[in-house]
């Protein structure tokens, strides 16, 4: 038997990640424990854990036979919910058989895995919801994680993601951070400057000139819209002012049309989206603004040449403010309740718009971010990168310190059972003096046995 650590979101296994979780796993084994990794994506290499990959979409579940099993207890019609926000309303029968299924498998695996505490990612999907349920039945201890607010990090807190963590539910004066300098934070932004990398793949374009490219005037000011997807978890679930992310730039070209039309607005796309860009283009010709929908350009350049930048509550928030840019957020974040961004609160809040646009205090807002992100930087954030830098950062350590700290020591087995039901393969490859290579021999199976005589 083994102590068991289970990790379980939408992690893509690159490289650096896979480095992050080799790292992790070698002082995890140092103390006894074995790491599972569950990830949305395959890995075709040798890894020091156990790595899965799981279906993220209910309907793509193979089906198994699960007629004895109870699901009184589970809230169906609430994973289904959030399924169809996620991925659409459409193959409901589908949806509600491969719901069963998942319930089935996570239950089995979380039987047989027992874990001594969970790591989440995200948190707001079906899977995790499902997986919660059982974990707070089973009383095994769990937190979560997503991607940082900065590239190649992850963030870990124990009430949520994102505008749910604790950071982001603190005001800045509870922090007390005004005391703090910037300086790991300078190093880090030298850093980022000089690298250009962010959470999501960029066009390979050489620098530009966007004003020459889209032909605009020089007395035009520019407005970068960061374009986000409706069914992301920060927008349906942190942004309570607006239905979806053409809602949001509908009600920022309505106002900023009511200033001077002095304004290009740029609306940048989000490498994901693949729905139409004329409801965009339609607000802009609505609201009597110029503009353009931009797609084969970097969002590095989008934001270093613009004058403004807006979103809803995109992490290129914290990149643009490492560019020194007034922020405008419309919905909630990290960076919320912290004089940093200039925030909507209210659809009536025409007020915050002239202070953006005027770039009022503009200058505190910045040293301020620099003091914030200091903190973030030394406290919050788990870095991934795996090069010698001259900032001091925190690493895969960070979070074998949080697992020490929340285990609830339990014994279980390696999930046979499970994968027995699942056509998503075991994709690890063990090392050769793990205690694992032995779980199918007669050995491990007579072991099992008596302890079953034992203890059951």
């Amino acid at each position: 038997m083994k102590k068991n650590i289970l990790v379980f979101g939408y992690i893509n296994f690159s490289k650096l990640e896979i480095i992050y979780w080799n790292k992790l796993s070698k002082l995890l084994k140092d103390k006894g424990f074995e790491l599972y990794v569950f990830g949305n994506n395959k890995i075709k290499e040798s890894v020091d854990f156990n790595a899965f990959q799981f279906f993220e979409r209910a309907e793509d579940e193979i089906e198994i036979n699960y007629k004895k099993f109870n699901f009184d207890s589970y809230d169906i019609s609430r994973y289904i919910e959030r399924e169809n926000v996620w991925y659409g309303n459409k193959n409901i029968e589908k949806k509600i058989l491969g719901i069963k299924i998942k319930i089935v498998k996570y239950k089995k695996l979380l039987d047989e895995l027992n874990p001594c505490v969970t790591i989440l990612g995200n948190g707001e999907h079906a899977n995790e919801l499902i997986i919660k349920d059982i974990l707070f039945n089973k009383k095994i201890p769990f937190f979560y994680f997503e991607r940082g607010c900065l590239p190649n990090t992850w963030h870990f807190d124990f009430e949520g993601i994102t505008a749910n963590t604790k950071i982001a539910k603190t005001n800045i004066n509870e922090l007390k951070i005004q005391e703090l300098s910037s300086e790991n934070y300078n190093l880090y932004r030298l850093y980022y400057l000089s690298i250009k990398k962010t959470w999501w793949d960029q066009p390979k374009n050489e620098t530009l000139s966007i004003r020459s490219k889209l032909n605009i005037p020089q007395e035009k000011k520019i407005i970068l819209f960061l374009n986000q997807l409706d069914n992301d978890t920060s927008n349906f679930l942190y942004s309570p002012l607006y239905k979806n992310n053409i809602d949001a730039f509908n009600w920022l070209t309505n106002k900023i049309s009511k200033h001077h039309n002095n304004y290009h607005v740029i609306v940048k796309k989000h490498p994901w989206y693949n729905d139409d860009n004329e409801q965009f283009l339609e607000c802009l010709s609505k609201n009597n603004l110029e503009g353009s929908w931009v797609e084969d350009i970097n969002i590095f350049d989008c934001i270093k040449q613009s004058d403004y930048v807006c979103s809803v509550n995109s992490t290129a928030n914290f990149e643009s403010l490492i560019y020194e840019k007034p922020v405008l957020q419309l919905g909630k974040s990290l960076l919320s309740n912290k004089n940093i961004c200039y925030e909507v609160n209210s659809l009536n809040d025409d007020f915050i718009i002239s202070e953006w646009l005027n770039k009022e205090s503009l200058q505190e807002r910045i040293v301020l971010f620099g003091k914030f992100m200091d903190f973030m930087i030394n406290k919050e954030l788990s870095f991934f990168i795996n090069e010698k830098v001259d900032f001091n950062y925190l690493d895969h350590n960070m979070l074998f310190d949080l697992i020490l700290k929340n285990v609830k020591y339990t014994f279980g087995y390696y999930p046979n059972e499970y994968i027995k039901l699942t056509a998503s393969p075991k994709i690890s490859i063990q090392n050769s003096n793990s205690l694992l290579n032995i779980k199918k021999t007669k050995i491990y199976k007579e072991l099992k046995k008596i302890y079953f005589k034992l203890f059951s």
